[in-house]
Parts: C-alpha cells; sequence; structure tokens
C-alpha cells in the first residue's frame, strides 16, 4: 500500500478516535471549525432579512409620495381685522388686496403646526377684493356650500356653512364615525385641506342620507392672522 494511502488511513482512524473515546476533545474541535460557518450565515441571514426590510420601506414611502397631491401655492401670511364688538364669524376682513397679488376665489387657511405649507385648516374663500384689502366668506357663513370628504375612505358629502357647519348627502352605508376628519374635495380648493371632524352622526329626517356636524377646534372670532393661498394648484 502506497504511503498516501496508509496515511488517510491514519487521519481517519485518529478523527474516529478522537470523536468516539476523547469526545471532549473531539467536541472542542469541531466547535473550532463550526462556529465561523455558523457565525457567517447567521450574518448573512441577517443581512438579507435587513435588506427585505428596507426594501419594503422604501416601496412603502414610495406609494405615500405618489399619493400625495402635489401643492404648489404660495402661502400669503395676513392680519385680520378686528371688528369688535361686533362678531361676523361668516366674514373676515384681511390686510392685503390687488396690489399684494390676492384675487377672487383663492384660498383662505390657518396654520395647524405653526407653519401652513406643514399642515392647513382651511378657513374659507376669497369673495371681494379691494387695493389693500380683502372680504373672506368662512364656512361659517350660511351660503358656503363644498364638496368634501370624510375619514379614512374618502366618504364623499356636501359641507352646508353656518354659524355650526353640518355635513349632508352622505350615503346610507357609509362607514363614518364621530372624530373622522373632514377634508376639501372640490376643484375650488386644494386637494385635502382639513376642515374640521364629524361629529353627532345621525341618520338624516327623511331617512334617506347620513348626516353630521363639523367641529372646528378654532374660534373665528379670536382669529389675528390667516393665509392666503394662490389660485395655483
Amino acid at each position: 500500500m502506497k504511503k498516501e494511502n496508509w496515511f488517510l488511513v491514519g487521519l481517519v482512524f485518529g478523527t474516529l478516535f478522537l470523536l468516539f473515546f476523547r469526545q471532549n476533545l473531539g467536541w472542542k474541535i469541531q466547535a473550532f471549525f463550526s462556529p465561523a460557518v455558523n457565525l457567517q450565515s447567521d450574518a448573512q441571514q441577517k443581512l438579507v432579512l435587513e435588506n427585505e426590510s428596507l426594501n419594503a420601506e422604501l416601496a412603502l414611502l414610495r406609494q405615500i409620495k405618489k399619493n400625495q397631491p402635489v401643492r404648489n401655492g404660495a402661502f400669503l401670511p395676513v392680519f385680520v381685522y378686528s371688528r369688535y364688538p361686533f362678531n361676523f364669524k361668516n366674514e373676515l376682513l384681511v390686510s392685503a388686496g390687488a396690489n399684494q397679488g390676492v384675487d377672487i376665489g383663492q384660498t383662505a387657511v390657518i396654520a395647524s403646526n405653526g407653519a401652513a405649507s406643514s399642515g392647513s385648516i382651511l378657513v374659507g374663500k376669497v369673495e371681494k377684493v379691494f387695493e389693500n384689502v380683502s372680504l373672506v366668506r368662512t364656512v361659517f357663513d350660511s351660503r358656503f356650500r363644498s364638496a368634501v370628504r370624510v375619514g379614512g375612505f374618502g366618504t364623499n358629502a356636501l359641507l352646508k356653512g353656518g354659524g355650526k357647519p353640518e355635513l349632508s348627502l352622505i350615503p346610507k352605508d357609509a362607514k363614518i364615525a364621530n372624530g373622522d376628519v373632514v377634508y376639501s374635495a372640490s376643484p375650488d380648493f386644494p386637494y385635502g385641506i382639513a376642515i374640521g371632524n364629524a361629529g353627532n352622526v345621525r341618520i338624516s329626517s327623511d331617512q334617506l342620507f347620513q348626516e353630521a356636524d363639523v367641529e372646528t377646534n378654532y374660534n373665528p372670532n379670536e382669529l389675528q392672522s390667516i393665509f392666503i393661498i394662490s389660485q395655483n394648484f
């Protein structure tokens, strides 16, 4: 028998002896080689899972960005003139007019998070424009009407202005609840601006639709400044 073959036979018997008769030493030898393989396998698996998680998050962010409405309107800050002691909730006189670029039909909002661009609440729309002042008709005007949507399902409704704004013509089988956000959906306004929250959801008197109150978190008589959005949206 060749020397190489004797060497292989000796190596095999030596290994078997260590594994069966010197188990502690055998386990040490096995552990010496195994951890590197296991660690490498675990690290690879961890990287794969992290990569899948990052890809899922990236896909979600892309979808959110795709669904967000694009707003290009400029926000013009204006002061609201006091008309105390008269409380006109239905209209506001503001400190900008044609000379400042204000035009009839432009949207009036207040900032919900300190900056109008990061979060706005619809107040109304510009009804009359003079040289340096304008008149804004608010959602508290009984003549105010606008198509809106409600809640996460985007249920259609008609916003009727007044001292207590209301929602009407809500489909009877629609799923809406107290607290659902009411937001603009009319082409007269930038899409998706919050108006308030639905409250006191109920069946209409004719039993054909649902209706609800619109709860706002501000008092129009206490507004001292608002923003006018240009009609560029």
